[in-house]
């Protein structure tokens, strides 16, 4: 009861602090989302290691079947658990729940917000929950996008994020994923993309609060000059 009362304490204590001496955006997304960056490079480092691995030389076509079964598992894997350390950072926005099964599918991480996510202006407009999928393979699908648009409006979720390992390009089927998010936000559903490039600049010291804020602020505005859904770094760092 006493760690109960000095956390609610603590808590109502940042938020007089902030509302009486307004703290610099920095300070506030570093104190609510500090990634291991260390961790998440070894992670990182394993999932490409698994990625690069190629069939052993003399295997029957069963047993080079049986492997790449095996090998797209452990990818799968070791891509899930890089998203587990970027929702993970001490505890203070989210807490998250990993391979779910529904009555229609299974959802990679359920994600809750908590209290303190409250302090994050974007992260009031999520609800109480959001839904993340993770997609290893090499080229973007639209599909995914269709999919978690359909998971969304089954567990009463406002935002998703596909965590991929790349992002949507910005011709043919990546112009494709880019009308569906917008078409998507129009129905009151916020698909955001993360991938592989955002992953590294985590572990370098990007804030990941900060990138979600930047990727969800462009879906609802349809502006694609923060980070660009489909293209390069520009303003993910403007935190004024």
């Amino acid at each position: 009861m006493n760690s109960v009362s000095s956390s609610a304490d603590s808590l109502a204590a940042l938020i007089k602090a902030l509302q009486d001496a307004p703290v610099e955006n920095d300070a506030i997304y570093a104190y609510l989302s500090s990634v291991d960056g260390a961790l998440l490079s070894n992670q990182i480092a394993t999932f490409r290691a698994i990625d690069a691995e190629t069939p052993p030389a003399g295997q029957s076509r069963h047993e080079t079947k049986q492997w790449s079964s095996a090998k797209h598992q452990r990818k799968g894997l070791a891509f899930e658990a890089i998203l587990g350390t970027l929702l993970m950072p001490g505890g203070r926005c989210f807490t998250s729940w990993q391979r779910l099964q529904t009555d229609t599918n299974e959802i990679d991480y359920l994600v809750a917000l908590e209290p303190k996510s409250g302090i994050i202006p974007v992260l009031r407009e999520w609800g109480t929950h959001f839904i993340c999928e993770c997609k290893s393979t090499e080229a973007f699908s639209t599909t995914w996008l269709e999919k978690l648009f359909a998971i969304l409006n089954f567990n009463a979720a406002k935002v998703g994020l596909v965590l991929s390992k790349k992002r949507p390009s910005k011709h043919g089927n990546g112009a494709r994923a880019h009308s569906t998010i917008l078409r998507s936000a129009i129905l009151g559903r916020i698909l955001l993309t993360f991938d592989l490039e955002d992953v590294e600049s985590c572990a370098n010291g990007t804030n990941f609060l900060l990138l979600l804020r930047d990727r969800y602020i462009e879906v609802r505005t349809g502006v694609n000059e923060l980070r660009l859904i489909t293209g390069t770094q520009q303003g993910s760092q403007q935190t004024g």
